[in-house]
Order: structure tokens, then sequence, then C-alpha cells
């Protein structure tokens, strides 16, 4: 009776490694999904604040940020009118939307099929 088979190893530290880098970069576009989902809803007066939204990346980790000295006030009080559009919880409401965070773990996963290709 005759055998045949193959051996291989799978090298870790490449796939580790491509797994980080394309984790960073899945990270940076699901956080770009949500700045422009929240800038749909972000309050408008002059622009300022929406043009003010950021991501930014540290290492690994991200955040999506607006920053004017009224951000936090427009984003927390609920009881602001806003006449040009927008909304409080601009950045809470899509951030718990089942949607978004769909869209959000989608950018994630394309990213890390890519760097496992």
């Amino acid at each position: 009776m005759s055998k045949m088979g193959l051996r291989g190893q799978i090298q870790w530290s490449k796939v580790e490694n491509a797994l980080r880098s394309s984790g960073t970069v899945g990270t940076r576009q699901a956080l770009e999904v949500l700045l422009e989902r929240s800038r749909r809803l972000v309050p408008r007066d002059t622009g300022k604040l929406a043009d003010s939204g950021r991501v930014e990346m540290e290492g690994e980790q991200g955040r999506v940020l607006y920053e004017t000295d009224y951000a936090v006030i427009q984003h927390e009080r609920t009881d602001f009118a806003h006449p040009g559009g927008g909304q409080a919880k601009y950045l809470e409401d899509p951030a718990n939307d089942p949607a978004v965070q769909r869209e959000m773990l989608e950018a994630l996963g394309e990213q890390l099929r890519q760097g496992l290709k």
C-alpha cells in the first residue's frame, strides 16, 4: 500500500503580522464609517463642528473626535433646537445603531480578509 501526504507549517509570525497590520487599517476604516454616519447627524450652523470631526489612531487603537469648544455641549444637550439640521447624540446614536455596527464590522472584516491573502 502506498501513501501520499503533504506536510506544511504555518508561519504564525507572518500571520500575526498580517492580521495586526490589516486590523489596524480595518479599525481606521470602521471608524471612518462611524465618522461619516455621525457627520450626517451633527448640528449644522456654520459647519465648523462637522468639519472638526476626524479619526485619530494611536497604534492599533483609534477613536472618532469632534474638536470644537462646544462639541460636548451640542452632543449632550438634548433640549437644544437645531434649526439648521442635526441632533444631540450625533456620535452616540450611530455608534449604538446595529446597522452602523454591521457596516463597521464589514469594513474591519474586509481588511482582515485582505491581510490574509
